[in-house]
Parts: structure tokens; sequence; C-alpha cells
């Protein structure tokens, strides 16, 4: 080797000595200065604005700022990411305030994505708490047992607790939840809609604000660490999880100041829902039933939205109306029906547009009634379980035999006489259990009332009124009723039961339709019938001793 080349190799080897020197320096004073200030603000100027970042990316290694903050102050990690929160997502952060009322040195927080649930920390997830909502007031939460306790949730480090906020309402076929904001399965947003990798390229980020302002969280701060919040997939339900292009599509719904949203569904998707609503609410061969009442699909449909309608069962016949436009409207709005008609292009339904109107009464197809305003008005009271044991009634003989007394299981009061023209509503369900609603009943205080009312739109076995005279005798019982419209089938299983019961049948009149008469019960397939405790062939005895009895009377059909 030269003494030039040797020269050169010692400067060489000097500079490269330089070179670490000086990256180490660098390293050390970034480092100084991050931790000096604790986190890392970084703000992306994309689409999703307003969104918060938290982190340091590394290009060639999985260190995160995040990991460093946790070796700090993972409270102090917390507290910047609550202090740059979005502005959208100001309601659906939680303060959580312990039962106990004793102080937490470690505050707990959590996201408020629906009205029942609350992500949090797992250390979070085991306690009792408070929180304040805007609209709700103090609404408490406890822990999620039924989520927290699956196998996926063993090694996690997120938890969820249960928020008993005002009850929900049931859309369609089950509970409905409203969504308050999203979870999205990217830890980080998209920035280019067309470069599916996009996403990969930024560091963990905790939440961003959509193009209408919904709170999109994409990970949660737990000790410092941003956990990816597409880890609780397979544990919360469908509709918890988000992904992007279900995010950018979904429907918001509005009431007053309270917003959220809900899933895109399709038309096909909603009908499938409607079937299985029809086939849920229909009883065994030979009940009578909601759906089966009706021959036109779309009046069965009509009568099984009034029995699941969430804001009070109001008037079938406007339902039917309601849904024929719903499914025709183009485009098609991608919302469940109910969400549709109360909060949707349906809030306002024939009063907004008076095109609907001048058709509807060009084919006589709607009343004054199913005007929204009106319509809203138009609920009736479904009875929970506890009301609907104070109206069931026991039938016992009077002392000579010549008469049936009826009494009010409850309390033993005797069923009170109906007035004239205005018999009791009875329901007879499947388990052979008699209801009456008598006169005294306050429709002003406890609000109108069906045959659906009784038995909450379930199958029965026979459905009409009941006539009634002094100390609680029973003169009568008729079939009508325009939601169930039984058939003769349903007077002749009543009859059965009750002579089975032992009970006097001569004793009341069986008030049955003109169109009934001893050659119906030939008409009928008996065999078909799929209720307990009836047979076929003493059904037929049964239908032609009634339809034979002196005390069988025809009225005109209802």
């Amino acid at each position: 080797m030269t003494k030039s080349n040797a020269a050169n190799a010692k400067l060489s080897g000097f500079a490269k000595v330089l070179g670490f020197i000086s990256i180490a320096c660098l390293a050390w004073f970034a480092s100084y200065h991050f931790f000096s200030a604790g986190f890392d603000l970084n703000r992306a100027d994309t689409k999703l604005s307003a969104s918060l970042t938290i982190g340091v990316a590394e290009s060639n290694t999985k260190l995160r700022g995040s990991a460093l903050l946790k070796r700090d102050d993972p409270s102090l990690f917390m507290q910047s990411c609550e202090e740059n929160l979005p502005a959208c997502a100001r309601d659906v952060f939680l303060t959580l305030h312990k039962e106990t009322g004793e102080e937490d040195e470690d505050q707990c927080k959590g996201l408020l994505v629906s009205d029942d649930m609350i992500v949090t920390d797992k250390a979070c997830s085991e306690f009792k708490f408070t929180f304040e909502h805007p609209v709700w007031g103090t609404v408490e939460a406890v822990p999620h047992t039924s989520f927290n306790s699956k196998e996926k949730m063993v090694g996690s480090h997120l938890g969820l607790l249960e928020a008993r906020a005002p009850s929900s309402t049931h859309f369609m076929d089950k509970l409905s939840r409203r969504t308050l904001m999203f979870l999205s399965f990217q830890s980080t947003p998209i920035v280019d809609d067309t470069d599916p990798d996009s996403s990969s390229r930024g560091a963990p980020t905790f939440m961003t604000c959509g193009d209408n302002h919904e709170p999109i969280a994409h990970t949660f701060p737990v000790d410092g660490e941003m956990v990816p919040l597409r880890d609780l997939a397979g544990v919360v339900p469908d509709y918890v999880l988000w992904k992007e292009n279900d995010i950018q599509s979904a429907p918001m719904l509005r009431y007053k100041t309270h917003r959220w949203w809900t899933k895109p569904v399709t038309l096909e998707e909603e009908n499938k829902v409607i079937e299985r609503m029809l086939e849920q609410y229909r009883g065994p061969p030979g009940s009578i039933s909601v759906p089966d009442a009706h021959h036109k699909n779309i009046s069965a449909i009509g009568g099984i939205l009034e029995v699941i309608d969430p804001r009070g069962h109001r008037n079938p016949g406007c339902f039917k109306i309601y849904f024929s436009i719903y499914r025709t409207e183009v485009p098609f709005s991608n919302m469940h029906f109910f969400d549709w008609l109360d909060f949707g292009n349906g809030k306002f339904l024939l009063e907004k547009n008076p095109w609907y109107r001048k058709k509807a009464l060009e084919r006589r197809t709607i009343i004054d009634a199913c005007f929204k305003k009106e319509f809203n008005k138009m609920s009736l009271n479904y009875f929970s379980e506890k009301e609907r044991r104070k109206h069931v009634i026991d039938i016992s003989p009077s002392r000579n035999g010549n008469e049936l007394i009826a009494r009010y299981r409850h309390n033993g009061k005797l069923v009170p006489e109906s007035p004239e023209g205005e018999p009791h509503l009875y329901m007879f369900d499947l388990n052979q259990t008699l209801y009456i609603v008598d006169h005294t009943w306050n429709e002003e205080k406890k609000g109108r009332f069906k045959h659906t009312s009784l038995l909450d739109g379930a199958p029965a076995m026979s459905a009409g009124k009941a006539y009634f005279g002094e100390r609680g005798t029973i003169w009568g019982v008729n079939f009508s009723s325009g939601h169930y419209k039984p058939q003769i089938q349903s007077a002749v299983m009543m009859y059965q039961s009750f002579k089975t019961n032992g009970l006097n049948v001569s004793a009341l009149h069986w008030i049955g339709r003109t169109s009934w008469s001893t050659q119906s019960c030939y008409d009928v397939d008996w065999e078909s019938i799929k209720i307990a405790e009836f047979e076929a062939s003493e059904l037929l005895k049964s239908c032609y001793e009634l339809t034979k009895s002196p005390m069988w009377i025809l009225k005109e059909d209802v």
C-alpha cells in the first residue's frame, strides 16, 4: 500500500467514525426533546381532517413513539390523547367515575361506541362506573361480562363496559342499538383511496373525523400503547366494527341534537328480514296469527310492522302504504324501514309531497290519519308480562251449575258487567289461558289497546269479544277480531277446551259468523291442526255439536 492510499484509508475510517458519532448525537438530541415533550403530534393534511395521530413512524424499526411514552408516563400519554381530540369525538370520549365515589388517581377513560357499549382498557372493564352524557344525563356502566369472558379477550389489552343508557328500540327482528361512532378495522386512516396499502404507511392513529364529521376510532391508548381496535373482531357484534367503505356510505340519522349512524342495507336484505318476521309471528297450523289473517302479503306486512313498531304500534293500514313507498323509492335509501320512516325521507311522508296525497286519495288507499303528524299520535299500548298477568281470568261453575263465573286470577275480583253494546275484549292463547280487558280500562291514562296488545302480537287460539252479566257471569263470546280474523276452527277449539275442563258449554252463547254452518265442519281439514291436546276426530265431533247447539248464534261477518 502506498503512503497516499494509506492516508486515504485513514481519512475514510475517520469519516465513518465521525458519521457514527453524528448519528448518535442526533439520536440523543431527538430522544431528549421527545421525552421532554412527552408526545409528538402529527397532523396529516388529508380528507380525514382533524385527525389525531400519536407516535413517531420509524422507517426500519417497529419502535413507535407510543412505546417510548410507556417508559415515561402512560397517564401523560392518555392526557395528550384527550386534549387533542378532534371536535367530532368530544361527546363519545368518556371520563368514567367509579361508583364507590373514591378518588381514582388513574382515571378510567372510554369510547361510547353505541348507547349500550363502551370500549375501555382491560383493567377498567372490571369495575362499575357512571359517566355524564349531554342527552341522557348520568348513566351507569357495568362490566360487559358476555363479551369480556370470550376466549379472544383473555390476552387482550382492551375491555368492554355495558352502558345502561335509556332503552333503545326494536327495529325489525332485533334490538336496535344506536351507533354513536365507528370502530375501524384500519389502525391508520386510508390517505389514498387508489392505494390500498397507503394505510400501512403512517403511525397508528387514535381518532379521526369522517367527511360528515362522524367520529372514527382506529386504536385505543392503553398504558402508552396504541392498541388496534380490529383486535375486537369476532368479539363484538357486526354493528360495532366497520370497514372503511361501510363508514363512508353509512346513513346518518338525527333527532334534535342527537345523531347516530346505521350500516347501509339493501332492499333484498330488508325483504328477507320482513319474511323472517312474518314466519316468527305465525303459530302452529290451526292457530290464528296476524300474518295469516291477511290474504294479501302487503296487508300482512302492515300488520307485522304495527306489532314491531318501536314508536308505539301505530296504524297498520298506514304501514302498508308507507312500506310500499319505502321499497319503491329511487334510489333506495339503504336504511332500515323504521329508520327511513321516522328519521329519513319518510319523516314527513305524504305531508311533504302533495303528489302522494293526490294519488293516494284517487286510489282511496289512505285516510287523513295516515299523514305522519296524525299517524304518530295513533299508538297502541302493548302489555308487558306484568300487565298481562293482571288480565288472566279463571272460570268456575255457579252453585247450580247453570252459569259460568269469571274472576281475575291476580286478585279474585269478579269480571264486571259489560255495558250494553260494549262487550269486553278477550284473547285465548295457545296454552288455553283466557285474558279479558274490561270496560274499566282507562284509555286516556293507559293508552288505546287492540287484540294484538294483550299477547304482544303473538299467535293465539281465539280472539274476540265477551259479553258479561252481573256477578261475573259470562253471557256469550264472539270471534270478532280485525287483527286475527278467527275462523270456525277457533270457535270449535275454544268450545272443546271448555268441555274438557268440565265447564258447562250450554251456559253461554257461542256467536259465530253467518258464513259458518254445520257444512263448514266438513270443509275443514282437522288433521292439519297441530295444537297440543286437540285430536282431529274430537274436533269434528265438537264442531258438529256446537253448530247444532241452541246456544249457537250467527251474526253478520266482521
